[in-house]
C-alpha cells in the first residue's frame, strides 16, 4: 500500500507543478508580452492570435514536461511509488491525454488571468490566489475523502481536481 500512496503523492506533486508552472507562467508571460508591446505588434502581422497561442502553449507544455521529470524520477524510482497500470499499456494513453489537458488548461487559465490583469504583479497575485485555493481545497494536499463536505463539493466541480482524480483513478487505482 505504501508504494501506491507514494504513486498518488507523486501525481499530486505533478499537478501542483502544472498549477504553479502553467497558471503563474501563463499569467506572467502574457502580461510581460503586453508590457513590451508585443501583443500590439502581433496584430499588425499575418500571424493569427490562435497560431501565437498554440506556439506559446506548445513551448509551455514542453517546459512543464521537462520540469516534472525529476518529480517522476524521485517518486517512482527513488521513493518506490507504483501505479496500477503498466507504462506500456493502452491506459497510459489516457493518462498522457489527461496530463496534456491539465497542462493546456493551466496555461490557458494563466493567459486569461494575464489578459485581464492590469500588471504582472496583479496577475501573479490573482494566479497565486487561484493556485493555492485549488491546491488546498481541491484535494491535492489531502485526499478528497478526508476533506470537509464543502471542500469535497468544491473538488467535485473544480476542473483541475476532476482531471487529477480521473488520472489517479486510472493510474493508481486501476
Amino acid at each position: 500500500i505504501r508504494s501506491r500512496i507514494i504513486g498518488w503523492m507523486t501525481l499530486s506533486v505533478v499537478f501542483m507543478n502544472f498549477m504553479f508552472g502553467g497558471v503563474l507562467g501563463g499569467a506572467s508571460s502574457i502580461t510581460e508580452e503586453i508590457r513590451r508591446g508585443f501583443i500590439y505588434r502581433l496584430m499588425s502581422t499575418r500571424l493569427k492570435p490562435s497560431e501565437y497561442f498554440v506556439g506559446m502553449s506548445l513551448s509551455w507544455i514542453a517546459t512543464l514536461m521537462v520540469s516534472i521529470t525529476p518529480v517522476l524520477a524521485l517518486g517512482f524510482l527513488v521513493y518506490g511509488g507504483t501505479l496500477a497500470i503498466n507504462p506500456s499499456s493502452v491506459e497510459m494513453l489516457g493518462v498522457v491525454a489527461i496530463i496534456l489537458v491539465a497542462e493546456v488548461l493551466a496555461f490557458s487559465l494563466g493567459m486569461i488571468i494575464g489578459l485581464l490583469a492590469r500588471s504582472s504583479d496583479a496577475a501573479t497575485v490573482i494566479a497565486n490566489i487561484i493556485v493555492w485555493a485549488t491546491m488546498m481545497g481541491g484535494g491535492f494536499w489531502i485526499p478528497k475523502f478526508m476533506l470537509p463536505d464543502f471542500l469535497k463539493a468544491f473538488a467535485d466541480v473544480n476542473p483541475f481536481s476532476v482531471l487529477f482524480y480521473g488520472l489517479t483513478d486510472i493510474a493508481v487505482y486501476g
